[in-house]
């Protein structure tokens, strides 16, 4: 069983630029390539990336669209798309990255490590959504979660801290393993 590194949405949209970034969220980038180091994996990398009628854009306002920088994952992780263990990108046109990842037949037996953003919104449904699938097929997985390799924005009703603790105790109650980057 070969682990596989999940890393979501770690995008100029959500970063560096547009309605819902936020910088500190480079706080994470350091964490995150210490799990690469130190996992022999798989690396899978989710962008997010809309079409101008997304029915997301109802929820949050239009981000990361197809063809702009906003979709691009971020300068700081371009190296991954050469790392010897890159395996894809998926490009994903909703929150829950699960469809297209199901869709690439990748959900198979094994450890996922799983890090980005937004932890409260793409993580924290990736994340059930992969364990619910697990459960359902009766299927070896361990679902880590590298709590100090994931973040969310701060924003207008949406405490960054709050909103952390939040997707973290969610996923916890779930049966998902939660570590920090010098746990892995």
């Amino acid at each position: 069983m070969r682990n596989k590194i999940i890393i979501i949405d770690m995008v100029n949209g959500f970063v560096k630029e547009g309605p819902l970034h936020d910088e500190s969220i480079l706080d994470i980038v350091d964490n995150i390539n210490t799990v690469v180091e130190k996992v022999d994996g798989d690396i899978i990398v989710f962008e997010d990336c809309h079409h101008p009628d997304c029915k997301e854009f109802e929820a949050f306002p239009p981000h990361c669209l197809k063809g702009d920088s906003q979709s691009e994952t971020i300068e700081e992780l371009s190296y991954l798309f050469d790392h010897p263990n890159y395996l894809c990108t998926i490009k994903k046109n909703s929150t829950n990255g699960i469809f297209k990842f199901i869709g690439h037949e990748l959900a198979r037996p094994g450890r996922y490590y799983i890090m980005g953003v937004c932890s409260d919104i793409c993580i924290l449904q990736f994340a059930m959504s992969l364990k619910a699938l697990a459960n359902e097929m009766d299927m070896e997985m361990e679902i880590i979660v590298v709590s100090d390799a994931i973040d969310t924005f701060d924003g207008e009703n949406h405490d960054k801290q709050q909103m952390n603790e939040l997707a973290i105790n969610l996923m916890r109650s779930m049966g998902i393993k939660i570590i920090t980057s010098a746990e892995v």
